[in-house]
């Protein structure tokens, strides 16, 4: 979280603290969803959820209740709705609806 800094204010400054003058513009990542479809997406960090959200507003033909993995090598792994993930331009997902056995 920012915490502003008022002009004037002194700031003590530990070993590990960090600060920013402005915040950092979120930068835009495309990724594949269902082998066919580009998605743009604002940031790398981003949950389950907001990336089925990116897709159907995008036009992707899924629904917010399938289930999402994300190819990593020869294989998919699940990626929970809730999850945090740091996401990377090209990545690959699928999103099926929860009763395909594929």
């Amino acid at each position: 979280l920012d915490d502003p800094i008022k002009t004037g204010e002194l700031v003590r400054i530990a070993d590990g603290d960090r600060f920013f003058t402005k915040a950092l513009p979120k930068k835009k990542l495309h990724v594949i969803v269902n082998r066919k479809h580009t998605v743009t997406l604002h940031g790398a960090r981003q949950t389950g959820a907001s990336i089925k959200e990116a897709a159907i507003a995008q036009g992707v033909p899924i629904q917010l209740d399938f289930l999402l993995s994300r190819k990593t090598g020869a294989k998919f792994d699940p990626v929970g709705d809730d999850e945090l993930i740091r996401v990377h331009d090209g990545d690959e997902f699928r999103a099926v609806d929860g009763d395909d056995n594929s």
